[in-house]
């Protein structure tokens, strides 16, 4: 598992999820008072003192729901820096912050809180820019030009995704070690490139298929799996394709064989994209 502490995106994602939870939660349970709400290595927490008041397991379907609500209003986090006696003042009603703020030096850190709504708690940050970018967006068929100018922009947040042509006969790898280094998640479409012949016919995937007793496109699928973060989409609804596509973890190529198929690269697309995306 994916140590999301270690992730600085991630790490923004989920502690303004955590504030997203909590403005949920304060919405639903108006007395609830909340003592901190860190990013974790799985995800996020917040500590919550609902009185005499307990949450139920059918309580958190209508937390959930809340919480969506939120985040499509999409209402801008807003960051301020304030003093320490400002912070006494504006959570005077709150024990929990009163016991963090009095512990607070404020020559040596800068104390702030976080507005979102209605909802204002204190935090160190960061966060995203607006709750209703807690969800993550995907873009397609980006080249790194493309994804250099999101960069520079005015955007407020980068996409995660991007899902590209991606099989052994194109592996875009000047594309996809761009996206790698900014974290962006590859998308393959057309996996198998419908096993045009310059596949179908290759003597060294018809070995490998031979060797592992799998098909081409098991061999090929399997490829994609073993680099670690290209994540393969599919099209057919056969449920024998299904099963077939599926049942590629039970053997492991080797170093030398993940190669060979990487040498197959030729920036082949059977896709042409130059009538939708001039210039990809």
């Amino acid at each position: 598992m994916k140590n999301i502490k270690e992730d600085e995106k991630l790490s923004v994602l989920n502690h303004s999820c955590a504030h997203l939870l909590a403005q949920a939660v304060k919405h639903l349970y108006n007395d609830a008072k909340f003592w901190v709400g860190p990013v974790i290595e799985e995800g996020f927490y917040y500590d919550i003192d609902l009185g005499d008041k307990v949450i139920k397991e059918e309580d958190l379907v209508l937390i959930e729901k809340e919480m969506k609500k939120i985040a499509k209003d999409g209402k801008r986090i807003i960051r301020h820096e304030i003093s320490k006696d400002e912070a006494l003042e504006m959570f005077k009603d709150d024990p929990y912050k009163i016991d963090l703020i009095t512990r607070m030096d404020e020559n040596e850190n800068v104390i702030s809180c976080y507005t979102q709504g209605d909802f204002t708690d204190l935090c160190a940050g960061p966060h995203l820019m607006k709750t209703g970018k807690v969800k993550a967006i995907g873009v397609a068929n980006y080249d790194i030009r493309h994804l250099e100018k999101l960069q520079t922009s005015d955007i407020e947040i980068i996409p995660m995704v991007n899902q590209i042509e991606y099989h052994p006969l194109r592996t875009a790898s000047e594309l996809t070690n761009y996206m790698r280094a900014q974290n962006i998640k590859i998308q393959a479409y057309a996996p198998l490139c419908r096993l045009v012949p310059l596949l179908k016919e290759n003597i060294s995937l018809n070995t490998l298929a031979q060797k592992y007793n799998k098909s081409i496109g098991q061999i090929i699928l399997r490829w994609h799996i073993q680099q670690g973060d290209i994540m393969p989409v599919f099209k057919s609804n056969n449920p024998l394709r299904f099963k077939e596509n599926i049942d590629v973890f039970d053997f492991h190529l080797t170093n030398e064989e993940m190669k060979s198929i990487f040498d197959l690269d030729q920036d082949y697309k059977y896709h042409i994209e130059s009538v939708n995306c001039p210039g990809y």
